[in-house]
């Protein structure tokens, strides 16, 4: 293994223009190669090392800040590339180059004064570090990116095979680690899931014991549920597959960067795990201790993600035994104005039935889908019904944002259903089953 540190700073997001910018210190060394355009000094390179540095360099800068005064900005940037000529060495060096070089251009203006006053600013990302791995014929390189305006880190990772000089895909590198697909993508989202468990029990140890006065309660209420989402979210298979970052460590593991969500800050962040071949799940009592413990009118509702008047609904289409078609207009929420009250409704187009059910539901667990409740419907349109009518099942629910649409401007919010016993609500013959957010 070869590391370069690296070294993190924490400043102030300013964008300020109009004096002048001062040298602290410079050392730049930045590497020949076909991908970089400006050279300043050459690096002495190790014929025996597949791995080098492109870019080098470390210094300071001031920039003004109000009329009177400077703060000094310390940056760190140690970038990589392959020393092979090969077609796809060239290719990732590429990649890197075309990535950071127009930050540190910006950078070394900055140090060495030549910054014109249009670029008094900081740029996007002080800190740049790198390691890299050998094990057997495959070089694993992991570029660490600190971001200047927030906490959040973004790993780069290329492996490449050294021998056969080419890139090694994400494929590959599962089958040398010895695993199929669905083997790696179970050992994944488990191994990451153990980290956003370990946050939530670490938040709910420290809340159990958190002041009982009303806002600590309200806080309280607030971030349980959002921490079982998040918990949800980080092992969710809309967020897990075998595209995520992967390289072998120095001990020949297989690591994989995946997202570990939190309820808070950038709500999401990369993160690095040694994957677990053994692992089949996580323990999430705590969730379920928790989730009975600090029970609240409205704790469903707001691990649904729904607020206010918001709900969930779905139309479907289906087909009699005769060929005929109808179809069922469904919603699933809550009473407005009371939390505690699940409604249910079916309107369906075969003889204009609409049936609006009213009862209970309960938070109780969490599944490899999603989020479990017990209901209870035990008023139909209206009137009580007698015991052998009551609808009662369990089913297991994940609801999230996707993607930002760009061409409708919105972000869709999707809920998955999963029937898990008694009565199925939307009919789904043990499918799992999309539902969209709705109001009113």
């Amino acid at each position: 293994m070869r590391k370069k540190s690296l070294i993190i700073f924490v400043t102030a997001a300013l964008f300020i223009s109009g004096c002048s910018v001062s040298t602290k210190k410079e050392e730049v060394v930045e590497n020949t190669s076909d991908t970089t355009t400006n050279t300043e000094e050459e690096t002495n390179q190790n014929d025996e090392n597949i791995i080098a540095d492109m870019y080098s360099l470390d210094g300071s800068y001031e920039l003004p800040f109000e009329e009177t005064e400077t703060y000094t900005i310390e940056c760190s940037y140690h970038i990589p590339m392959i020393t092979d000529d090969s077609s796809d060495a060239k290719k990732i060096n590429d990649e890197i180059h075309d990535r950071f070089d127009s930050n540190i251009e910006h950078v070394k203006k900055l140090i060495s004064g030549e910054a014109n006053e249009e670029e008094l600013y900081e740029a996007d990302y002080g800190d740049v570090s790198y390691e890299y791995y050998e094990n057997g014929n495959v070089v694993s390189i992991v570029i660490l990116v600190q971001y200047t305006y927030s906490d959040y880190m973004e790993y780069m990772v290329y492996n490449y095979d050294k021998e056969k000089k080419v890139i090694v895909s994400n494929d590959e590198m599962i089958n040398i680690a010895g695993l199929s697909k669905e083997k790696f993508l179970t050992c994944a989202k488990y191994s990451l899931g153990e980290k956003a468990l370990k946050n939530a029990t670490e938040y709910a140890n420290e809340i159990d014991s958190s002041d009982e006065d009303e806002a600590s309660i309200e806080y309280r209420n607030m971030m349980i549920p959002d921490f079982i989402k998040s918990y949800v979210d980080t092992i969710s298979d809309s967020k897990n597959d075998i595209s995520m970052p992967m390289y072998f460590d120095a001990d020949n593991k297989l690591v994989v960067v995946g997202r570990v969500y939190v309820p808070a800050g950038a709500g999401v962040y990369p993160s690095e795990t040694v994957l677990d071949k053994e692992i089949t799940g996580n323990d999430t009592s705590v969730f379920d201790e928790f989730g009975n413990k600090y029970h609240y009118d409205g704790f469903e509702k707001n691990c649904m993600n729904l607020y206010d008047i918001e709900g969930l609904s779905a139309t479907a289409e289906h087909t009699t035994e005769d060929g005929d078609t109808y179809t069922d207009n469904y919603y699933m929420g809550y009473k407005e104005g009371d939390p505690s009250v699940f409604l249910y409704q079916d309107v369906c187009s075969k003889g204009n039935e609409e049936r609006c059910y009213e009862g209970e539901i309960k938070f109780i667990g969490i599944d490899e889908n999603g989020i479990v409740y017990e209901y209870e419907l035990n008023v139909l349109n209206g009137k009580q019904l007698d015991s052998e009518n009551i609808l009662k099942g369990k089913f297991s629910l994940y609801t999230y944002w996707e993607d930002f649409d760009f061409e409708t401007g919105s972000t869709p919010f999707v809920g998955i259903y999963n029937h898990v016993e008694g009565y199925d609500l939307f009919d789904t013959g043990n499918k799992p089953f999309t539902l969209e957010k709705t109001y009113g």
